[in-house]
């Protein structure tokens, strides 16, 4: 598969891996990172490999793209892990009120 390829399937699972953080599926996200990072990892290795000199100047572009949703896809995580860890407190703090009153 040629870079231009690997940048472009990076560049178009952005969107499906955006909306799943956004809606919390955490099945689907994991299953669309799993295959993201896959191909992220490949293109490391051949950019390694060839030399980062063998993209366009499009390509290059179209990374950074790629790069920067990356970053605003850890911040919605973040976020959906904040969102979720005030809930298990919220079921934490809940599960002892009722000990300590049915007790």
């Amino acid at each position: 598969m040629e870079l231009a390829d690997l940048i472009r399937e990076l560049e178009s699972a952005v969107g499906p891996l955006r909306q799943a953080a956004c809606d919390r599926e955490s099945s689907r996200f994991y299953e669309l990172l799993t295959s993201n990072e896959e191909r992220t990892g490949l293109l490391l290795r051949r950019l390694e490999a060839e030399g980062r000199d063998q993209l366009s100047p499009e390509h290059r572009s179209a990374l950074r793209r790629v790069l920067a949703s990356r970053e605003e896809i850890q911040q919605l995580v973040a976020e959906w892990a904040e969102h979720v860890k005030d809930e298990l407190k919220a079921l934490s703090h809940s599960a002892k009120l009722n000990r300590r009153y049915k007790g």
